[in-house]
């Protein structure tokens, strides 16, 4: 069988725009469930809410443990868990009946995305950059995009120095990370080098680290992290939430 690599692309282009829209179509069912303009903190749950409930779903469709027997329809049971999984210090609260069945709608627009286990850090960066970021909070944390061909282009060129240095001298910072795109590109980086370590997902897990003033970003970039390294558990434990210019 031949597939032309130039394809894949845009076959994940394709995919990502379907999901962007997707997500763009639930944050504005969700945002019409409120009267009036939306406040900041308003913003950010409807945001919350839409990503939560597409991580909960990514994850069972992944199979990672803790998710496999998770029904989608049961949107608090799938914010509480996955709040865990991440160990969100914001968790949204769904408060009124007419909030409840707001979420509760937009379950069957997800589900019209099928199974989610192949989906790529790519689209999910996709996503996040179009889908999950507006003017106000772009502005707040001076969110920026690099794209996904800048940033492979850039660790790439760094894979020869890193082969020549020993796997236990080895560490990986992203500073504004974002949905963390530089570690997920690092991660392909190693895979195709013949480092002497034992298990590479726990080696990823401690050695991997990142900082954002967005902790919203965190969660985003610990799925973008946990779909790299499937079907491994979570546990990215290096990404904090922080001033990358605070301290000496």
């Amino acid at each position: 069988l031949f597939v032309d690599p130039t394809l894949l692309p845009t076959i994940e282009s394709r995919v990502g725009e379907r999901l962007t829209e997707t997500v763009v179509d639930s944050v504005t069912h969700l945002t019409n469930s409120f009267s009036g303009e939306l406040d900041a903190d308003e913003q950010d749950w409807v945001f919350k809410v839409v990503f939560r409930l597409l991580a909960g779903k990514v994850l069972r469709d992944k199979k990672v443990p803790g998710f496999v027997s998770l029904t989608i329809s049961h949107v608090e049971d799938v914010l509480r868990r996955v709040e865990d999984h991440y160990g969100s210090k914001d968790p949204v609260t769904i408060r009124g009946r007419r909030k409840l069945e707001a979420v509760a709608q937009i379950v069957p627009k997800l589900q019209t995305l099928g199974d989610l286990r192949n989906l790529t850090t790519e689209s999910l960066g996709d996503v996040y950059e179009r889908a999950l970021i507006n003017k106000e909070i772009r502005k707040r944390h001076g969110t920026h995009k690099t794209p996904a061909y800048l940033v492979d282009y850039i660790v790439w060129q760094l894979a020869n120095w890193i082969a020549e240095i020993p796997p236990e001298r080895l560490r990986f910072f992203e500073p504004a990370c974002g949905h963390a795109p530089f570690l997920v590109s690092v991660m392909r980086v190693l895979r195709t080098l013949d480092l002497n370590v034992p298990d590479l997902s726990l080696f990823f897990r401690d050695r991997f680290h990142g900082i954002d003033n967005d902790p919203f970003a965190l969660e985003i970039a610990r799925l973008s992290l946990t779909v790299a390294d499937e079907p491994n558990p979570d546990g990215w434990t290096g990404l904090r939430h922080g001033n990358m210019f605070a301290g000496d």
